[in-house]
């Protein structure tokens, strides 16, 4: 009898542990080239967890986190994805590349685990019906629409060039600036895809010299920015240049620095600097530890279970989905978050910046649209400076 009431109090111990506990897991590349993109986001996950936990866990239980190494291999992604699932893993954050995320969500869908997107805006990510994936960063169209309301106040009437990269995904970003750019009465007078290579850029430079172009706009991520600003700035001097840089690693300095001076940057918002993230970065001070803005979107991603878990009394995926996609807004780090019905964020984050020399002779990002007089010294700020919440 003694052995049977042993056994019995284990089973129900073991069952009580499970239940108080919530594992999310958090991929990316851990290993390899791009291992610092994976490693923010799992820092990211890790401190959330810890400050929710400190604070009494989501809904009274604990928050664990297991990583997963997908060293941005699609294959890789979904041998992490199946082990995450085998491991009874229901939340999962990260994935860093879009062709891993792509390939690693439809294994999500199938088990019904929730997916946290951090660090692409990658378009189709969010198009294939998946109600269980939320992205925490802004779509790519909203690149243009921030570049078409900048070229609407500061630079309207002026000849306008569109310049995408060449293929059907470039295309199709280009053929949403040009629908930006019609709602605001906004005409290009140049239009052109481009292959990556200095010849390619060259050419285009000198055909916008020939149709006398004043403002150069290059269509979402991923150019080399730099050496478009160099070409850019041989054959049309004057002209102002705007393009894309999702990537907060950027080298904007490197050996064009001096092209890229001037140029206006379309990027998401740098929290760092907001009263949201206040609190949670004098914390990470006090710890010596400087965040990468992933790393804050990340932080953002756990917030989103443990409010939401909140709302719907509940963590199960299914619930926490519906909560998610209910059009309600949840506070985090990163601001007050709500998801459309495809799982984007409602309101884009891409601001506009201006390259400027700072004081140490590098180029910097700074806000363009201030004020004078509406915050002390706002113009020679950075954009990341809370002042840039009044520009």
């Amino acid at each position: 009898m003694r052995t049977i009431a042993i056994a019995f109090a284990a089973v129900v111990f073991s069952c009580v542990a499970s239940i108080a506990q919530i594992r999310i897991g958090v991929a990316g590349p851990l290993s390899g080239p791009f291992s610092e993109f994976g490693r923010n986001l799992a820092e990211g996950v890790e401190k959330a967890a810890k400050d929710i936990n400190d604070s009494g866990g989501i809904s009274g239980q604990k928050i664990i986190v297991s990583r997963g190494d997908d060293v941005r291999d699609p294959k890789q992604a979904v041998s992490v994805a199946n082990k995450f699932i085998a491991d009874g893993i229901k939340i999962v954050i990260g994935h860093d590349f879009s062709s891993s995320i792509i390939a690693a969500s439809d294994v999500y869908k199938d088990s019904g685990t929730i997916l946290f997107v951090i660090n692409s805006s990658y378009g189709p990510i969010t198009d294939r019906g998946h109600s269980n994936l939320f992205r925490v960063i802004g779509r790519d169209v909203g690149a243009s629409k921030e570049a078409a309301a900048y070229i609407s106040k500061h630079l309207r009437g002026k000849r306008l060039a569109v310049l995408y990269q060449d293929g059907v995904y470039g295309q199709a970003l280009a053929k949403a600036a040009l629908n930006d750019f019609a709602a605001r009465n906004l005409r290009e007078s140049f239009y052109a895809g481009v292959r990556f290579s200095p010849d390619a850029l060259s050419n285009v430079a000198s055909r916008m010299r020939s149709e006398n172009i004043e403002v150069v706009y290059a269509v979402g991520g991923g150019w080399d920015v730099g050496h478009l600003a160099q070409q850019v700035r041989q054959e049309l001097p004057s002209a102002s240049l705007i393009a894309t840089v999702s990537d907060e690693n950027a080298d904007l300095n490197g050996v064009t620095g001096e092209a890229m001076e001037g140029a206006i940057i379309i990027h998401p918002y740098d929290v760092r600097g907001s009263r949201y993230a206040s609190e949670v970065l004098s914390r990470f001070r006090q710890a010596s530890y400087k965040p990468s803005l992933s790393a804050l979107r990340a932080y953002a991603a756990v917030q989103l279970i443990n409010e939401a878990a909140k709302v719907a009394r509940s963590v199960e995926p299914q619930r926490l989905s519906r909560e998610l996609r209910s059009g309600k807004s949840f506070q985090t780090v990163i601001g007050g978050v709500s998801f459309d019905n495809n799982g984007d964020l409602r309101e884009d984050d891409f601001v506009a910046s201006i390259l400027k020399k700072n004081s140490y002779g590098r180029v910097d990002l700074f806000c363009p649209n201030c004020v004078p007089g509406s915050c002390d010294g706002c113009k020679d700020k950075p954009s990341n400076d809370p002042c840039k919440n009044r520009c």
